[in-house]
């Protein structure tokens, strides 16, 4: 990976995230492990793959790229809440990730929405939220977060621990 340090531009990285399989996810996780080395443009080219891409695989992996990024993705933080009303599972999971990543008052910016997740009909969309309103640390959705700990999926039931 030092050899990826050097880069000055990630934006072959990015473009990258379109191909198929090993490469993508190699080019997410690159690009997460780069992400102080990426420049506004491209965090902005990420944010549109998210949701602008056919193929809910290159959505899912740029919004890990972003998430990664944190807190300095946080003027994108508009595209990533978008995401939750994906009609991909994978995608709304990887977006409650994602922003609960950026934090802050980007993210605080979005409760309402996110909130909304925790009653996603699928467990991992709903553990993803948890999770991430439990390290957002909202409290006025604690009633909605702790409701999850009877959820008939026990990695639901376990998510807000898992900050």
């Amino acid at each position: 990976m030092s050899a990826l340090g050097e880069l000055a531009d990630c934006a072959a990285l990015v473009g990258r995230l379109e191909d198929e399989g090993d490469v993508r996810s190699a080019a997410a996780d690159a690009l997460v492990v780069l992400r102080a080395a990426l420049c506004a443009a491209d965090v902005g080219a990420v944010a549109v793959l998210c949701v602008s891409h056919g193929q809910e695989e290159v959505r899912a992996a740029a919004l890990a790229v972003v998430g990664g990024v944190g807190a300095g993705a946080a003027s994108h933080a508009g595209a990533v809440a978008a995401c939750f009303a994906d009609e991909a599972v994978a995608v709304r999971a990887a977006a409650a990730g994602a922003l609960g990543a950026v934090g802050g008052e980007a993210a605080a910016a979005h409760l309402e929405r996110f909130a909304a997740l925790l009653a996603d009909e699928d467990a991992s969309v709903r553990g993803a939220a948890a999770s991430a309103l439990a390290r957002l640390d909202a409290q006025e959705h604690a009633d909605a977060v702790a409701d999850l700990l009877g959820d008939a999926d026990c990695s639901v039931r376990s998510a807000p621990r898992r900050r």
